[in-house]
């Protein structure tokens, strides 16, 4: 049988998370066969994490979390649209590490998103 996780806390993303979201963004990427010659730039990851913290940026990510340690990344951005007045949100990233999956972690992310 298998032992009940605790479900994880979900929250915004600080500037002292980039060493444990750093390896779930490049895991993500390696998912698309963005690694080797196809990686993403270094400039493209370090301007996507600032603007995180950039009030000027409608670009926002949130982690969940279990016992200090990141098990997952959501990226999400806000954007006109021709079609109404509101900003819409757009998922644009969503990744968990390996042993989690199946186990709620992908849903609190949307849920908290949604």
């Amino acid at each position: 049988m298998t032992k009940k996780r605790a479900p994880p806390a979900i929250r915004p993303v600080t500037p002292n998370d980039f060493d444990a979201w750093k390896p779930l963004w490049d895991e993500y990427n390696a998912f698309y066969e963005r690694v080797g010659p196809t990686a993403l730039p270094d400039e493209v990851t370090e301007t996507t994490w600032r603007r995180f913290f950039d009030a000027n940026e409608p670009v926002y990510c949130i982690v969940a979390e279990r016992d200090g340690k990141i098990l997952g990344l959501c990226h999400y951005i806000y954007h006109r649209s021709t079609s109404r007045l509101e900003l819409l949100c757009y998922l644009q990233d969503l990744f968990t590490v390996a042993d989690e999956r199946g186990h709620g972690i992908g849903r609190a992310l949307i849920n908290r998103v949604y």
